[in-house]
């Protein structure tokens, strides 16, 4: 997931962009940001989800090796 970020920071650019050149009404760039800014929010916390899991998992079959 994390790999989308740099995808996401691009597209932040790209709306900032249009809006300093007069091609997205105020309204459209608040609209898009927030929409961006829940996508990037999203990726993060998908990321820091599977990060647990995967430490889950592995103290789950060190703690089992260790048993065996």
């Amino acid at each position: 997931m994390v790999e989308h970020l740099p995808r996401l920071y691009q597209r932040s650019v790209m709306l900032i962009s249009q809006y300093w050149h007069g091609e997205l009404d105020k309204e459209t760039f608040i609209k898009d940001f927030h929409r961006l800014e829940n996508r990037i929010h999203h990726e993060v916390s998908v990321k820091n989800w599977q990060q647990k899991k995967r430490l889950s998992n592995r103290q789950t079959a060190e703690a089992f090796s260790q048993n065996n």
